[in-house]
């Protein structure tokens, strides 16, 4: 968080900041999904990205036992590919 924000503790963190490390968390949980689902080495295309980013926050607004059901159900699917 330092390097990337020049803060040492999220309570140091502007408004503004705040929100860039919401959404740079965002981005990198979805691309991980996504090379989870296709391979480590594929290159993961924006507009596949910002529909990740999207279902990623739908579910982080549904209720914690919905996100936790579909969370396993997609890593039963990893693991069954």
């Amino acid at each position: 968080m330092r390097a990337k924000l020049h803060v040492d503790r999220p309570e140091e963190l502007t408004a503004d900041q705040a929100w860039r490390a919401i959404e740079a968390l965002c981005a990198a949980g979805a691309r991980e999904r996504i090379k989870a689902r296709k391979g480590r080495a594929y290159a993961v295309k924006r507009a596949e990205l910002t529909r990740e980013v999207a279902a990623l926050k739908q579910e982080l607004q549904d209720s914690p036992a919905r996100s936790r059901q579909r969370a396993g159900a997609e890593d039963w699917r990893i693991a069954q590919s």
